[in-house]
């Protein structure tokens, strides 16, 4: 990240009060350099959002939700409201609607996971 730099002018004054130091100074901020800062700070961001991918493919799920494929199919693919379709012989997920189901899913089935892990135990 860019930093900016600013002076201590001349105005720079200490002084002392029971104990204390206390340090004035200006700061004096080139406002092009901050807003080409914040406009490079936002392209960059947008960038980022223009590179989300719309649709998942099986491997991009995977990693999306750092799940095998098996584990995927038995708790979460077959449930009928989990966003899929297949083109061809492959599946792919809308990104948005996918993730939106995948944070809703969690959620609702956080106790069956503490549930399935205290019985392997």
């Amino acid at each position: 990240m860019k930093q900016l730099s600013f002076e201590i002018g001349k105005n720079t004054k200490i002084y002392n009060r029971s104990k204390e130091v206390v340090v004035l100074f200006q700061i004096q901020v080139d406002e092009q350099q901050l807003k080409d800062l914040y406009m490079s700070e936002v392209k960059k961001r947008l960038d980022q959002l223009d590179k989300e991918l719309t649709f998942w493919d099986v491997k991009e799920l995977k990693r999306q939700t750092n799940m095998s494929w098996n584990t995927m199919q038995d708790k979460f693919f077959h449930h009928p409201e989990f966003p899929k379709f297949k083109a061809g012989q492959k599946w792919y997920f809308p990104a948005a609607e996918c993730r939106a189901f995948l944070i809703k899913w969690a959620r609702t089935n956080q106790y069956n996971f503490k549930k399935s892990e205290k019985e392997a135990i």
